[in-house]
C-alpha cells in the first residue's frame, strides 16, 4: 500500500518518511493479525465443472460411467453376391473406486478462550473455514499426484496416457537451459503434434502447463531475427500457458 509522506513548510513540524512508516507498521501489527498466504487450488481449471460427477450417491464404493465403442468397415460387395459387411456396437462401462475423506480439528477450552478474550473472534467459525481449506488443500494434491495408499493415480501419472522425453540437443542434454530457442519450440510443437496425431486428429491440446522455472526460461530467451520475440510472444497466439497454479498472461 503506498505511503503518503506530509511535509510542512517549517523543518520542527516536518514528518519524516522513516517515521511514517514506524507508525503504519505499529498500527498493522497492534490491529491485524498475519495470516500465511498459500497457492491457489489450480485443479478446477485443470477438471472441466461438466466432468465433475455430483450424483454418486452417500455411501458408494465405486462410480461408473457408460463407455460404447463401435465397430466394423464397409467393403465392396461381389458381384451377384449378397456379402454386405456387418457393424457392431459394444456396450461397457468404466468404474473409479471411490474413497471417504475427512478432516477433524481439536482445541482446548483454555485456547478458546483466549481466542475469544484475546481476538474477539469466534474460534468455531475460524476451525470450519480451516478444516474446508485443508479438505481442498488435499484434493488438490489428489487430483495432480493421486495416493498410493488407496490406489488412486493421480493426473500427472493418468494411466493410458504416454509419456514422451524431450530429445537431446544439439549441446547434448534435453534440459531446456542447455537448449536453444528453437529446439525448445520443436519440443513444444513436438508434444502438441503427438497428441493430436495420437488421438485421430481429434484433439488438438490449447493447454501447456510448465513447471515455474520452465516457464521463467521462456520468457526471457528470444528468438533470433526476423522474429526477435520471446519464445513466449512467440507461442503465445497459438496455445495457452499455465503454470503453478495461476493462469499467466
Amino acid at each position: 500500500m503506498p505511503i503518503s509522506v506530509p511535509f510542512a513548510q517549517s523543518p520542527q513540524n516536518q514528518t519524516s518518511g522513516v517515521e511514517v512508516i514506524i507508525s503504519n507498521l505499529e498500527h498493522f501489527e497492534r490491529n491485524a493479525i498475519l495470516q500465511t498466504q498459500y497457492a491457489d487450488n489450480f485443479w478446477p481449471q485443470v477438471v472441466p465443472q461438466d466432468a465433475i460427477d455430483t450424483t454418486v450417491p452417500r455411501g458408494a464404493l465405486f462410480a461408473s460411467r457408460p463407455k460404447m465403442d463401435k465397430r466394423g468397415r464397409g467393403e465392396f460387395m461381389a458381384n451377384g453376391v449378397e456379402n454386405a459387411p456387418t457393424v457392431s456396437i459394444s456396450m461397457n462401462k468404466i468404474s473409479l473406486k471411490i474413497q471417504r475423506g475427512g478432516v477433524d480439528s481439536e482445541l482446548s477450552i483454555f485456547d478458546a478462550d483466549r481466542w475469544e478474550k484475546g481476538w474477539a473472534m469466534n474460534v468455531g467459525n475460524l476451525l470450519i473455514e480451516t478444516q474446508m481449506f485443508a479438505y481442498e488443500k488435499h484434493r488438490e494434491a489428489t487430483v495432480f499426484f493421486g495416493d498410493a495408499d488407496v490406489d488412486m493415480t493421480g493426473w500427472l501419472q493418468a494411466e493410458g496416457v504416454a509419456v514422451t522425453n524431450a530429445v537431446n540437443g544439439a549441446g547434448g542434454s534435453p534440459l531446456w537451459i542447455n537448449k536453444t530457442p528453437l529446439e525448445i519450440v520443436f519440443d513444444l510443437n513436438s508434444a502438441l503434434t503427438d497428441v493430436w496425431a495420437g488421438t485421430l486428429q481429434k484433439f488438438l491440446p490449447n493447454v501447456v502447463y510448465l513447471p515455474t522455472a520452465q516457464f521463467s526460461l521462456i520468457v526471457a530467451q528470444l528468438l533470433a531475427a526476423p522474429a526477435n520475440v520471446s519464445i513466449f510472444n512467440y507461442i503465445k497466439p497459438i496455445i495457452f500457458i499455465a503454470i503453478a497454479a495461476k493462469e499467466m498472461y
